[in-house]
C-alpha cells in the first residue's frame, strides 16, 4: 500500500477534524483486521503505522490540554497545609490510681477509703 502524496487522515480513513482518541480507535481496528498474523497484509499494517505515528505527533501538538484553574480563597482556605506539622500541648496526664501495696484488702474496703478522701 503506498502513501506517497496521501494524508494520513486518508490512510486511515477518517475525518480531517478527527480527534486524537478517535484516529486511535480506528488505527487499532484496522490493524487487528489487516495484521498478518490474522491473514491480511503486512505492507498495509506499515502504511497504517506510518500514518498513525505521522498523525499522532500532529495531534498531540495541537491537543488541547485542559489547564488546571487557579485555586480560589476558598480553596487555599480549606485544603490542609502540607509539609507542616501542628502542635499540641500535651493533655493532662490522668490521676493514677491509689495503690497500697502489702495490705489485702477486700475491693468495697478500698473503694470506701477512696470515697472518704475525695469528700475530704
Amino acid at each position: 500500500m503506498d502513501t506517497a502524496g496521501r494524508s494520513p487522515y486518508a490512510v486511515l480513513g477518517i475525518a480531517e477534524d478527527a480527534t486524537l482518541v478517535e484516529a486511535r480507535r480506528v488505527f487499532r481496528r484496522l490493524v487487528k483486521h489487516d495484521h498478518p498474523d490474522t491473514g491480511g497484509d503486512g505492507s498495509k499494517v506499515a502504511a497504517l503505522v506510518e500514518a498513525y505515528r505521522a498523525l499522532a505527533r500532529r495531534l498531540a501538538v495541537t491537543a488541547a490540554r485542559p489547564r488546571k484553574r487557579t485555586p480560589t480563597p476558598y480553596d487555599t482556605a480549606l485544603r490542609p497545609v502540607s509539609h507542616t506539622r501542628t502542635w499540641r500541648e500535651r493533655p493532662a496526664p490522668r490521676p493514677r490510681p491509689v495503690v497500697v501495696l502489702g495490705e489485702k484488702r477486700a475491693f468495697s474496703a478500698v473503694l470506701d477509703a477512696e470515697l472518704a478522701r475525695l469528700a475530704g
